[in-house]
């Protein structure tokens, strides 16, 4: 969960380098690995799907990312606006998504809840995993 942790900081502060005023982002973590582990590479579809349908240099853009430990829960908050207003159908195939849901089911059957919220104008998700220990 460290390594992770500091991957998804590392992708948010290049994001941040790439964007500069474009996007307003909103990152934080709370809470202490303290040793847990989980999946590899499991959070971070979500966050690149907020900043990949989240970021329009023609408007101010929003994107949240909060992740906190609780106990022995994991939660993880993205929220975007929907700002692009254009679908290219080459270089978005729609499967990040769905490849993850289907990880989750595999990797933490019964011991995750995933919560998508699409508006016509924003998008959120709320995944809390239960972490062993």
């Amino acid at each position: 969960l460290v390594k992770e942790f500091g991957y998804i900081e590392n992708y948010i502060a290049l994001q941040q380098l790439r964007l500069d005023d474009t996007a307003e982002i909103d990152f934080k973590i709370q809470g202490h690995p303290n040793g847990q582990q989980i999946a590899p590479l499991i959070l971070i579809s979500f966050i690149e799907n907020a900043f990949k349908y989240g970021v329009n240099p023609q408007e101010k853009s929003l994107i949240q990312v909060h992740l906190s430990i609780v106990e022995n829960h994991l939660h993880l908050r993205t929220f975007n606006k929907k700002v692009r207003v254009f679908h290219d159908e080459d270089t978005s195939s729609g499967i990040g998504i769905e490849n993850t849901k289907t990880r989750l089911e595999l990797l933490y059957p019964n011991k995750h809840l995933l919560i998508l919220n699409e508006t016509a104008q924003d998008f959120t998700v709320e995944l809390t995993l239960y972490l062993e220990r």
